[in-house]
């Protein structure tokens, strides 16, 4: 994990073959959804770079937030990018996983962002259910609040514990 100011980075990379990158940064109000997607294609996508073909293009909901998910396939590489917004705070999951085996892998990315919850500040209108996804997994959680690191704890085969560095 990788703090840089009020930015975060996670990485997980699975001995299952699957790697599930989050990044957080304050939200950029000039730069829409569509926008941050099309600034990781401008560097991302096209001969020569990881991503050579966009699957599809869809509006979601993450954690009550709203959301923009796109898939995209490469040369020995599918990825699968979420990107979110809440008040104060843009987020940036992705999921990468070879092609063989991403759609055997891409439930735990699923079970990711179904668990995840926004600090309380960052969701414009929660209401019952508008607040956050169903979990799926007991025991999976992915928690981020402004004020304090993310911490990301899992069972079974794909089990993982992000703690602060230090402790």
């Amino acid at each position: 994990m990788i703090e840089r100011g009020k930015k975060f980075d996670v990485g997980i990379q699975s001995p299952s073959g699957y790697v599930i990158n989050v990044q957080t940064g304050a939200v950029n109000a000039d730069v829409s959804l569509l926008g941050m997607t099309a600034k990781l294609e401008a560097t991302d996508l096209g001969d020569g770079k990881p991503w050579s073909r966009k699957v599809e293009d869809g509006s979601i909901t993450v954690g009550g937030l709203p959301a923009r998910a796109v898939p995209y396939e490469g040369t020995g590489i599918r990825t699968r990018v979420v990107v979110a917004r809440g008040r104060d705070t843009d987020f940036v999951f992705m999921f990468i996983a070879p092609p063989g085996a991403f759609d055997g892998l891409v439930a735990v990315f699923d079970r990711v962002l179904e668990s995840f919850r926004p600090a309380a500040a960052e969701v414009a209108v929660t209401k019952g259910a508008a607040a956050g996804a169903r979990v799926s997994a007991p025991g999976t959680r992915l928690m981020v609040h402004p004020k304090r690191r993310p911490l990301l704890v899992g069972k079974g085969d794909d089990a993982f514990r992000l703690r602060p560095q230090g402790r």
